[in-house]
């Protein structure tokens, strides 16, 4: 925030100290009127912020929204890690098994750079399924190969930004293909979510249509009903005309022949395009419901950081309790496993089949061996 700033962290609040001019512009601008300490709301509840000097930062809040803005404008900063911010996870084929893990060393080769983007997903629709939310991924900065332990690692030392063996350093520059690459990703970990919501438009979607079909259903039976008491009076009409001898009454049947004629000739086009567009399912009216209940989903980075991690061998000592085998196998520090070891009989990548130690040497469970 600054050097002329203190940020205290409590619950439900944080409170910031300091001189104004040192805080970020969206900050600086809103807080502007306040003096002394500053009180940062952050979670939504009964009570809201109201004094002179409290502010609503809650994720939906305006002053959020602004903050994310002003540091989405910014280039990415660099986050090196000089100490392990992640416990090291367990290898698939590990947690698969009856093994565990004796001795583990890592040997690492080079460094390489991975990029942590916070990515905000508005998803609407012009009907009632409205939302907002913000999703962590984590890819790398020369393959944008996807890197889900480093957008773990990015939560972490965003959450907590003192965290030991975090120093930040001078913002860099990211290649705009790393970028579309971190939206491919950040389309990949909400699939599930937009699925289900176009999946609650659709359903919303067809109930609406259901009640549709029954409102036309009711008009068709109502035109139907006044085409035939239509019909009646024209019959009886012309019934009166022919039993009519004075002239000024047979006038008066004539015209009201004329007006029911009108009336039935609108009643039947009206009848008739209804029964047509039924037969065709309503096409007009389910492309207009369509429309309303499509789902827009828009991705936009709203910050970043470059995460150096390293990558190299991973020597694991597992055993089974009766048997001990050494395993190698490429590993990414605080970012990703990259490459299984292979059956020692058949050479097939071990995943999340599992394994077992055979005299020695590690076969995998999914081939047999």
């Amino acid at each position: 925030m600054g050097a002329d700033v203190e940020l205290v962290e409590g619950e439900p609040t944080w409170t910031v100290r300091g001189a104004g001019e040192s805080l970020p512009a969206p900050l600086a601008e809103r807080l502007a009127a306040a003096t002394g300490e500053i009180e940062l709301w952050l979670t939504p509840g009964e009570e809201e912020p109201t004094g002179p000097n409290q502010y609503d930062c809650t994720p939906e809040s305006t002053l959020a929204g602004a903050l994310l803005d002003s540091v989405g404008a910014g280039p990415p900063c660099a986050i090196p890690l000089s100490e392990s911010v992640l416990d090291e996870p367990v290898p698939e084929w590990i947690d698969a098994s009856s093994l565990s893990v004796v001795d583990r060393k890592f040997s690492p080769y080079f460094t390489k750079q991975g990029v942590w983007c916070l990515v905000e997903v508005s998803i609407e629709t012009v009907s009632e399924f409205e939302r907002d939310f913000l999703v962590s991924v984590g890819v790398d900065a020369d393959t944008g190969e996807p890197l889900p332990l480093l957008a773990e690692v990015g939560d972490v030392v965003t959450q907590s930004p003192a965290h030991p063996g975090v120093t930040e350093s001078e913002p860099t520059t990211v290649d705009a293909e790393v970028f579309a690459a971190a939206h491919e990703r950040a389309h990949a970990v909400t699939e599930a979510t937009v699925d289900e919501i176009q999946e609650q438009a659709g359903n919303a979607a067809g109930v609406e249509f259901e009640e549709y079909l029954e409102v036309q259903a009711e008009r068709l039976e109502t035109l139907r009903k006044e085409r035939e008491r239509l019909d009646e009076e024209l019959a009886s009409i012309r019934s009166a005309l022919e039993a009519a001898t004075e002239r000024a009454e047979r006038l008066e049947l004539l015209d009201d022949q004329e007006t029911r004629q009108e009336e039935r000739s609108d009643v039947v086009a009206e009848l008739t395009e209804l029964e047509e567009a039924r037969r065709d399912g309503f096409p007009a009216y389910q492309q207009k419901i369509r429309n309303r209940h499509r789902i827009n989903a828009e991705y936009t980075i709203v910050a970043s950081l470059v995460i150096p991690y390293q990558k190299g061998d991973l020597e694991l000592t597992v055993t089974d309790g009766a048997e001990t085998c050494v395993v190698s196998q490429i590993y990414g520090h605080e970012a990703a496993f990259f490459e299984a070891p292979s059956c020692g009989r058949c050479g097939e990548t071990l995943g999340a089949g599992g394994a077992r130690i055979v005299e020695g040497e590690l076969r995998g469970l999914d081939c047999g061996c």
